[in-house]
């Protein structure tokens, strides 16, 4: 606070005090959504490379193809989601 007064030459405000601990909150927020974000892809990524193994097994080239384009569009679909909830909608 004295180290405010020396710079602007008045006293601070109520909410000039309070704007240090609000940032850091919504950092913190920021933070925790981040590491649940990233541990929602991993999950898809770990689900999808599963899928991707059973593919492998599968004998007919039809059945193959069919499951690797459905892992495709899902894989796309996890990819573009997510950007909603990022942005607040």
């Amino acid at each position: 606070m004295l180290r405010f007064t020396r710079t602007w030459q008045r006293a601070s405000t109520e909410q000039e005090l309070k704007w240090p601990l609000d940032e850091r909150v919504r950092d913190e927020l920021a933070t925790r959504e981040a590491i649940a974000l990233a541990g929602m892809v991993s999950a898809i990524f770990v689900l999808v490379a599963i899928a991707a193994a059973f593919v492998v097994s599968l004998r007919p080239a039809r059945a193959r193809i069919a499951v690797r384009v459905t892992d495709s569009q899902v894989a796309a679909i996890d990819l573009l989601m997510p950007g909603p909830g990022i942005r607040g909608n």
